[in-house]
């Protein structure tokens, strides 16, 4: 019963994260682990140098 517990608990901690993430990478920010981490070339969404996408009508 233990082990059904704990896998339930880290199954969950896992949605979680994987929700977190989608949810800001939908927004456009960073997922970085952390901001010193977090470049123009290892993510796209913490650089200056991009422009943001448009939908023209």
């Amino acid at each position: 019963m233990i082990e059904i517990l704990i896998t339930l608990a880290i199954v969950g901690v896992a949605g979680f994260i994987l929700f977190k993430n989608v949810r800001s990478s939908a927004k456009g920010e960073c997922h970085c682990s952390s901001s010193s981490s977090c470049s123009s070339s290892s993510c796209a969404g913490c650089s200056s140098s991009t422009t943001p996408l448009t939908i023209k009508k």
